[in-house]
């Protein structure tokens, strides 16, 4: 069968991609590696900015219904015991909230499937190949055999270590040169009611937020080397990251994982650029954030729009769809994320906050 459109990765970029594109009358294929639900590393905070999303997705109801905890307040804290405590604008409407990724990602795949997108689940991606037509390998789940079916156009939406990206970028650019690591658990509930706390340490900082009354989860990016303790010397590792922050030490409770620990390597932003043609990339596997602003979700939903968008042009349609976020809006996390790779500014920056809180407004209005 040929496709349209094929799309390698079922997470938000991919997912948004094919629902717009199935709405406008394309045949479209995405190809999801896992079965949803499926975990993710990420802090599992959404920003406000996404519910215009949500709504051009028709999904908001769907969003509503999952057990979201409102967020009101975020805290940060550094290794000096300064701390700052911003509040947030109180809107029903758009609230910034916290809530498993897994769950959430659910229903962007299945809005995809609801639009008219053939979706498969446990669908490896072994090789592609142009030959007048994109050729896509899969294998579906443990099945030997494989498929090849063929399309239009491709589109990589498979995340940070695209196969698609790496296979096809004219030019990838690395934001930084220090390697960090993504670490992840959840734990008991912390006593944190409708807040999402920040502590900064050596080389990384961690954020903890509660998922419901039971659960918390904990996130982080810390170097490679201290990363490697966590899943064998727990301890150790939790005295070099999150408990050498004094804050966290008095004010966290019980942070033994209640599952497993999960890793990801590298989370170093990149950003990708494909040659013009029948070949796109969408979300992480075009640009990665550092998304401790909850931008994550946010930037991904509008780039697999974006990367719809274009696609349609490519097929000589023109899409009414006004896309409200704006790729300018990349810069707040890339301004964060370059203090947070240096100690001694994200230190100062926690204790300039502190001492003229006048400034707290700004940076809220900046990022939400």
């Amino acid at each position: 069968m040929i496709y349209d459109v094929i799309i390698v990765g079922g997470g938000p970029a991919g997912s948004a991609c094919a629902t717009v594109l199935s709405r406008a009358g394309l045949n479209v294929l995405v190809c999801e590696r896992t079965t949803l639900p499926r975990a993710k590393i990420c802090g599992d905070c959404v920003n406000p900015k996404t519910w215009e999303l949500f709504s051009l997705l028709e999904i908001s109801e769907n969003v509503r219904a999952l057990p979201l905890n409102l967020l009101t307040k975020i805290s940060v804290s550094n290794s000096r015991r300064d701390s700052v405590t911003m509040d947030l604008s109180d809107s029903s409407e758009r609230p910034f909230f916290a809530v498993s990724r897994a769950l959430l990602d659910q229903i962007f795949l299945r809005q995809a499937q609801a639009s008219g997108a053939d979706v498969r689940q446990e669908a490896h991606v072994g090789a592609v190949d142009w030959d007048e037509l994109w050729h896509v390998q899969i294998t579906q789940g443990r099945d030997e055999n494989f498929a090849v079916p063929s399309g239009r156009v491709l589109v990589g939406a498979d995340g940070r270590n695209s196969l698609v990206g790496t296979a096809f970028a004219k030019q990838t650019t690395g934001w930084r040169r220090t390697a960090r690591v993504g670490v992840q658990w959840l734990a008991r509930a912390q006593p944190l009611p409708q807040t999402v706390a920040m502590f900064l340490f050596e080389m990384g900082y961690a954020g903890v937020v509660n998922l419901d009354d039971d659960c918390s989860n904990i996130a982080m990016t810390t170097t490679p080397e201290t990363a490697q303790f966590a899943c064998t010397d727990f301890e150790t590792f939790l005295a070099a990251t999150l408990l050498s922050n004094p804050v966290a030490r008095h004010m966290l409770k019980d942070i033994t994982p209640l599952g497993d620990i999960t890793t990801a390597y590298p989370v170093n932003p990149v950003r990708r650029a494909v040659l013009p043609g029948a070949v796109f990339l969408a979300g992480d596997a075009r640009r990665t954030l550092e998304p401790f602003t909850g931008e994550g979700v946010c930037f991904a939903l509008n780039d697999g729009i974006r990367t719809a968008v274009e696609v349609l042009r490519f097929f000589g349609q023109e899409s009414a769809l006004r896309i409200p976020y704006r790729s300018s809006s990349w810069w707040p996390n890339y301004l964060f994320s370059q203090i947070l790779r240096s100690d001694r500014l994200s230190e100062s920056a926690v204790a300039i906050a502190a001492r003229f809180p006048d400034l707290l407004p700004w940076v809220l209005k900046t990022v939400f």
